[in-house]
């Protein structure tokens, strides 16, 4: 059972034909992503000494450095939802925060290349996310109270795990270029909300999933920005 969230569901076919690629002027920014990640120290390198003009086709493959960018961004992702005040006024209530957060990254697949032809750079990517795990959890606090002594004290935070879920990125392709266009299916709750908490983490789990989309496109801007 599934939800297909994307406003836009692509065919899921591979990204192959440079005719179809987003293209992008060599311009001089460069970022660096991690110093383990000794390919992202090759910002102008994609095209050979021979090539230099870059008029004649050629790719670099970038697989293994974008599918471990992508992941750290993705694991990045998080989302904090603060319902707002539902007509409680009791100073002795207590508030809910709702946190959504990435607990693993599974089966990735794919790949994806630089290409260097009549000048101008090639970003092509074709991904796929097999799982994201993650989980929301209720930070529960007390408002502040009043004691006989006349000062006023809080309660300590209760953290708990309120559901968890799986989320499925089957098309992340470089034809894909807005947020609305990435797809993003939520699968059935592993864990379901309790019916006095379902609405508040439904809402955070939809902000959450627009997040995710976020991470993706982060994820495009440092490739673009490393090669």
């Amino acid at each position: 059972k599934r939800l297909n969230s994307a406003a836009n569901s692509g065919t899921g076919g591979s990204c192959t034909l440079p005719s179809s690629e987003k293209e992008f002027e060599n311009g001089n920014m460069t970022m660096s992503y991690g110093a383990e990640n000794s390919i992202g120290n090759m910002t102008s390198s994609v095209g050979s000494a021979w090539n230099k003009s870059g008029t004649t086709w050629e790719e670099k493959d970038t697989t293994d450095w974008c599918k471990s960018c992508l992941v750290e961004c993705l694991r990045s992702s998080t989302h904090v939802y603060t319902p707002s005040a539902k007509g409680c006024s009791n100073s002795d209530s207590s508030t809910s925060t709702y946190i959504a957060s990435v607990k693993e990254v599974e089966n990735v697949t794919g790949d994806a290349s630089v290409a260097l032809a009549g000048g101008k750079k090639r970003y092509i990517y074709d991904f796929h996310v097999g799982k994201l795990r993650y989980d929301i959890r209720a930070e529960e606090v007390a408002k502040e109270k009043e004691t006989n002594d006349g000062d006023t004290e809080i309660d300590a935070t209760v953290a708990k795990v309120v559901a968890s879920g799986i989320l499925k990125l089957p098309d992340i392709n470089s034809a894909a270029t807005s947020e609305e266009e990435l797809e993003v299916d939520i699968m059935a709750w592993k864990k379901s909300p309790t019916s006095d908490v379902a609405e508040d983490v439904g809402e955070c789990q939809k902000l959450f999933v627009q997040d995710v989309r976020k991470s993706v496109l982060n994820f495009v801007e440092k490739f673009n920005a490393n090669f």
